[in-house]
């Protein structure tokens, strides 16, 4: 059993550089009560050293709890190739218990040496409140303890949480920003959507789906969901409604029409609120 004491770090974390916002969002959270390696925050620490093998340390050595943001390329990058190469060094020698991969996309196959154990958590089943929650979880059943946020800590997070809230408040209402920040990062999630889609193809799980401006739908024949954005105002940010039909839905872009008058039933549907992070980018 490996002394939680020799550890600077309660936890350290990996990812691609396009899910930095996402990051930061975790690292925040965290740190409230954790001591966390996260590379954005800690480049002075990397000044005037090797940089491959400074990347090292945290991973193999320097953490109780390695955590992975996986999704597909994430261990191809120089930088998370390093990391990647720490962390199963760390797992081989002390075991997997020392890993924990928040599996961000449910399609995305994990590495091949990641065992089927506990390790892993899907992100896109359970948000990112219960992520934090089992990271905290599983740092503590390895020897990590909750530090009490001090005075100064407490006002300095109240601070950040209020500026992000302000922000948020000014953007959400801003069709400037509405129009060049929010507009592609939908766009975003949707092309995404296509894209697991033919994925599923590759696998045998046979659907059709395409997205035209700010709606995807996607459908079996049997059952369909439908994924849209539709501005209630221009200067409002809304949600994302996910809907799910027992039916099949008419394909954005396609010329057809449904033979009773109107689309498949709902049998569930929901709105996703959008938030801003602290890092002021939207997820």
């Amino acid at each position: 059993m490996e002394d939680p004491t020799n550890y600077k770090y309660d936890v350290a974390i990996s990812f691609l550089f396009r899910d930095s916002a996402m990051a930061s969002e975790i690292q925040e959270r965290l740190s409230r009560s954790l001591r966390v390696f996260f590379f954005p925050r800690e480049q002075e620490e990397l000044a005037g050293t090797d940089g491959m093998e400074t990347m090292r340390v945290p991973f193999r050595t320097g953490s109780i709890l390695s955590l992975v943001l996986f999704r597909r390329g994430w261990g191809e990058t120089p930088w998370t190739r390093v990391e990647a190469t720490a962390i199963q060094e760390r797992c081989l020698a002390t075991g997997w218990g020392s890993a924990f991969f928040l599996m961000l996309n449910n399609t995305d196959a994990p590495p091949r040496w990641l065992p089927e154990t506990r390790v892993r958590f899907n992100m896109q089943d359970f948000g990112l409140e219960q992520a934090v929650g089992a990271v905290k979880q599983r740092a503590l059943e390895s020897g990590a303890r909750l530090s009490d946020s001090s005075i100064r800590q407490r006002a300095r997070l109240a601070h950040l949480e209020t500026e992000r809230i302000a922000l948020q408040t000014q953007c959400f209402g801003d069709v400037r920003w509405i129009v060049s920040d929010a507009e592609p990062h939908v766009l975003g999630i949707l092309e995404s959507c296509q894209r697991a889609v033919a994925e599923l193809g590759e696998v045998g799980i046979s659907c059709r789906s395409a997205f035209q401006r700010f709606q995807f739908v996607m459908t079996n024949g049997v059952i369909s969901v439908s994924l849209g954005w539709t501005l209630r105002y221009t200067n409002v940010m809304s949600g994302l409604r996910l809907s799910s039909h027992i039916g099949q839905l008419v394909l954005p872009g396609e010329r057809s029409h449904y033979l009773f008058g109107g689309p498949p039933p709902i049998f569930e549907e929901r709105e996703i609120s959008p938030k801003l992070g602290y890092a002021g980018d939207l997820y």
